[in-house]
């Protein structure tokens, strides 16, 4: 009998497990294949025979031979090369197209002892905040089917959330780590732009996408962001604040456009994931938004155009088997003059500097709602895509274009028992102690141990 409790608690608890020899390799992959086998809708296509091997060799080596993850299983986005194995991208147009090359980042995951279980269902060409792909059955969350459970990294999202690896690989481009992780109770970042290595992954926008986990816990994020991130993260970021003392940190709550038209349920969550904050030691500040309108536009020039250059042969020759929602978002790129493009480039670096200098003011980090209303149905995002796609990137996708990290946190549920979360952000390469004052909550809450 196999035992999947295994996998039950987080990946720094299987990682010390796996160390100690409590448990090996090839029982923790053991234990994801027979729960992905019960149920592997989050998947495109699952590697076992791959896996099983890697699994094998790790568990021949002695504990502290096999690297910092030991043998924990995990899955990655269907948009990561691995050479030999297809690279689909959420599109039937890609159905044959294998990788040449796997990229930098699961090459440094294997060497850390991650044994990669294959390829995850995602939105079509990573395009959909709900997670909802025109090819496919609709993705269910694990909490109540009736919901999406965001995306595009729906299925990163459903693994982890189902317990089926411990660990998954999104890919965000507006909020598409952090859609999943809100949506599905668990912890996710968006790193610093350019912080982890995007060669080898299939892009969406290439100035504005960012590789990441979701993770059920800060502290795994913490253990997985440098080894994804490698030398780049050990040289330039700060030491993480790991230990959940908060004193001497002051995050700041932006007033304005991140306080207009919330949910009374995100607000009355809001307010409570600060209280938390403060009873750990963190001081509170008020402060100001700049004119987000200026950065929505800006913003969506630069997603519209970028994408529309890497999309655009699909589109162009084979309409028919193209997503209307692909359609809608990308056709704009086509038609945006180029100085209009270059003029919101060129602004990036001002803008950035004017939201950190009024969203901040000083503090270490931000709080800010994920979304602006609790869950959707799928129904309903189904019957205003537009609308939808508009309201729920309101809070996320201007990130990226600041290029500033983003870690989404479970703070609770709603009314209708889908988990609820808000977000940190910092100072581009302030990433370990995002995670930090994430890890501080997380020890006095239990929403991020919670299983559907």
């Amino acid at each position: 009998m196999i035992d999947t409790t295994i996998l039950d608690g987080d990946l720094v608890d299987l990682a010390e497990r796996l160390r100690r020899s409590e448990v090996s390799p090839s029982e923790a992959v053991a234990a994801a294949l027979a729960r992905i086998e019960a149920d592997g809708r989050a998947f495109v296509a699952v590697e076992a025979d791959r896996a099983i091997a890697e699994a094998k060799r790790l568990s021949a080596l002695a504990p502290g031979e096999r690297g910092s993850l030991a043998g924990a299983p995990y899955a990655r986005k269907d948009v990561y090369g691995r050479a030999g194995s297809a690279l689909g991208a959420g599109s039937p147009l890609r159905a044959q197209a294998i990788a040449e090359v796997t990229a930098p980042v699961l090459s440094r995951l294997d060497e850390a002892g991650g044994v990669d279980l294959g390829r995850l269902q995602m939105a079509e060409f990573a395009l959909s905040p709900t997670g909802l792909n025109a090819h496919t059955s609709h993705p269910e969350n694990p909490w109540n089917p009736a919901y999406p459970p965001g995306g595009s990294s729906s299925g990163s999202g459903i693994a982890v959330a189902r317990g089926q690896v411990s660990f998954a690989l999104g890919s965000d481009t507006g909020g598409s780590i952090r859609f999943p992780s809100g949506m599905c109770g668990l912890t996710g970042i968006k790193p610093t732009n350019g912080l982890v290595s995007t060669d080898g992954c299939f892009p969406l926008a290439w100035t504005l996408d960012c590789m990441g986990p979701l993770a059920r816990s800060a502290r795994d994020c913490a253990l997985l962001l440098p080894i994804m991130a490698g030398a780049g993260l050990a040289a330039d970021a700060p030491g993480s604040v790991l230990g959940g003392d908060l004193r001497g940190i002051t995050l700041a709550v932006p007033e304005g456009h991140y306080a207009e038209g919330l949910a009374s349920e995100v607000m009355e969550n809001l307010a409570a994931t600060i209280e938390v904050l403060r009873g750990r030691g963190a001081h509170v500040i008020k402060t100001a938004s700049p004119d987000m309108d200026i950065v929505q536009i800006m913003s969506g020039i630069v997603m519209a155009v970028e994408a529309a250059s890497v999309l655009g042969s699909y589109i162009r020759e084979h309409p028919d088997q193209v997503g209307p929602q692909v359609h809608k978002r990308v056709e704009p790129g086509f038609h945006f003059a180029a100085t209009s493009y270059a003029e919101a480039i060129h602004g990036r670096p001002a803008l950035a500097a004017e939201w950190i200098k009024m969203v901040m003011d000083g503090a270490d980090a931000a709080i800010l709602p994920l979304l602006p209303s609790t869950v959707p149905t799928t129904a309903s995002t189904l019957e205003q895509a537009s609308e939808a796609t508009g309201m729920l990137t309101r809070f996320t996708r201007n990130l990226n274009y600041l290029g500033l990290p983003s870690v989404s946190i479970p703070t609770g549920f709603d009314a209708n028992g889908l988990p609820m979360a808000v977000q940190l952000v910092g100072r581009p390469l302030t990433d370990m102690a995002l995670l930090g004052i994430a890890e501080g909550f997380q020890r006095d809450t239990t929403f991020h141990c919670r299983r559907p």
